[in-house]
């Protein structure tokens, strides 16, 4: 696993004394590029949701033994204080809300991580630039990490109340580097 599994993984591990069977959510699945990752994880009881029939479909096509469930983030099929993380890779954006934001907190365990991971592009790579500069514009008002925005969704009172600053942790991959820290 690369640097940022990793770390993702040290943090999970970090939440809890046992590490056998940690049940994690991957939220918004889509074609399950993170859930084979930790599926591969011997630890791990892994879990998908993502509520798009046609990724639904090509998750289950290429991970067939991995439960799937096919629900929105405001409607995670678990019982309470259930899961010991949700991680959220590349995603956020689609359901910046805090309905979905307390429908996660409800399914973790107390004290158990929630993960946000993000790709980034390298600005340095010059196509790279021109290509970020011709979408950015539009990218306003949306959670994305470059711009910090997704931030925005934890400084509500009732997020504040389900999460603390050392509960939600940020990973992002850019080239080989890894950036990581609670609340970045």
């Amino acid at each position: 696993a690369g640097p940022v599994l990793q770390h993702c993984l040290s943090l999970l591990r970090g939440s809890t004394a046992d590490e056998s069977g940690l049940k994690v959510l991957d939220v918004a699945a889509g074609t399950g590029k993170l859930t084979e990752l930790l599926a591969a994880v011997p630890w791990l009881d892994v879990h998908a949701a993502e509520p798009n029939p046609g990724m639904c479909t090509e998750f289950r096509d290429a991970l067939p033994n991995v439960p799937l469930h096919q629900a929105p983030t405001q409607h995670l099929p678990f019982e309470d204080s259930n899961l010991h993380t949700v991680f959220v890779a590349q995603a956020l954006h689609w359901f910046d809300t805090q309905e979905s934001l307390a429908e996660m907190a409800r399914v973790l365990r107390p004290g158990a991580p929630l993960i946000l991971i993000w790709n980034m592009e390298d600005g340095r790579v010059p196509w790279v630039r021109q290509l970020r500069d011709l979408y950015e514009v539009y990218d306003t008002g949306i959670p994305q990490y470059r711009s910090g925005a997704w931030r925005d969704m934890f400084r509500s009172p009732l997020a504040s109340q389900l999460f603390s600053p050392a509960g939600v942790h940020t990973t992002c991959a850019l080239q080989q580097e890894t950036q990581t820290g609670p609340g970045r």
